[in-house]
Protein backbone atom coordinates (compact mmCIF):
# COMPACT_ATOMS: atom_id res chain seq x y z
CA UNK A 1 0.00 0.00 0.00
CA UNK A 2 1.38 3.49 -0.99
CA UNK A 3 0.99 6.38 1.27
CA UNK A 4 1.07 10.26 -0.45
CA UNK A 5 1.64 12.78 1.40
CA UNK A 6 1.25 16.38 0.56
CA UNK A 7 4.47 17.38 1.33
CA UNK A 8 7.33 16.55 3.63
CA UNK A 9 9.54 19.23 4.62
CA UNK A 10 12.84 17.60 5.57
CA UNK A 11 12.82 19.65 9.26
CA UNK A 12 11.42 21.88 11.35
CA UNK A 13 14.22 23.68 13.10
CA UNK A 14 15.18 26.80 14.88
CA UNK A 15 16.95 28.19 12.03
CA UNK A 16 13.85 27.91 9.61
CA UNK A 17 11.46 29.29 11.81
CA UNK A 18 13.98 32.51 11.65
CA UNK A 19 11.97 33.12 8.70
CA UNK A 20 8.48 34.66 8.60
CA UNK A 21 7.92 33.14 4.98
CA UNK A 22 8.81 29.47 5.86
CA UNK A 23 6.33 29.97 9.07
CA UNK A 24 3.75 31.39 6.36
CA UNK A 25 3.88 28.41 4.47
CA UNK A 26 4.34 25.80 6.71
CA UNK A 27 1.27 26.93 8.62
CA UNK A 28 -0.42 26.52 5.47
CA UNK A 29 0.02 22.82 5.77
CA UNK A 30 -2.06 22.71 8.78
CA UNK A 31 -5.70 23.48 6.77
CA UNK A 32 -4.82 20.97 4.20
CA UNK A 33 -6.89 17.65 3.85
CA UNK A 34 -3.51 15.59 2.69
CA UNK A 35 -1.27 14.13 5.41
CA UNK A 36 1.65 15.22 6.57
CA UNK A 37 4.68 14.26 8.05
CA UNK A 38 6.78 16.85 9.79
CA UNK A 39 10.34 15.95 11.99
CA UNK A 40 10.30 18.72 14.67
CA UNK A 41 12.58 19.04 17.35
CA UNK A 42 11.42 17.45 20.65
CA UNK A 43 12.37 20.63 22.94
CA UNK A 44 11.47 23.25 20.70
CA UNK A 45 8.75 25.16 21.51
CA UNK A 46 7.34 27.44 19.03
CA UNK A 47 3.47 28.31 17.99
CA UNK A 48 4.11 26.57 14.66
CA UNK A 49 4.85 23.36 16.14
CA UNK A 50 3.12 23.39 19.18
CA UNK A 51 -0.17 23.36 16.54
CA UNK A 52 1.25 20.50 14.45
CA UNK A 53 1.84 18.58 18.26
CA UNK A 54 -1.80 19.34 18.76
CA UNK A 55 -2.94 18.28 15.30
CA UNK A 56 -0.88 15.21 15.30
CA UNK A 57 -2.65 11.72 14.94
CA UNK A 58 0.50 10.23 15.34
CA UNK A 59 3.82 11.11 17.20
CA UNK A 60 6.56 8.95 16.84
CA UNK A 61 9.60 9.96 19.03
CA UNK A 62 13.02 8.99 17.63
CA UNK A 63 16.03 8.80 20.07
CA UNK A 64 19.78 6.92 19.82
CA UNK A 65 18.38 3.80 21.43
CA UNK A 66 15.43 3.70 19.10
CA UNK A 67 16.47 4.87 15.62
CA UNK A 68 17.71 1.86 14.53
CA UNK A 69 14.62 -0.10 14.95
CA UNK A 70 12.29 2.75 12.70
CA UNK A 71 11.53 0.98 9.19
CA UNK A 72 9.15 1.68 6.50
CA UNK A 73 5.97 -0.66 6.76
Amino acid sequence: MWLWFHTIPDEIGPMELESKEFVEVVENLLSTAEKVIVVLHQSLEHTLTDKFRKKSSTLININLENRGGLTQT
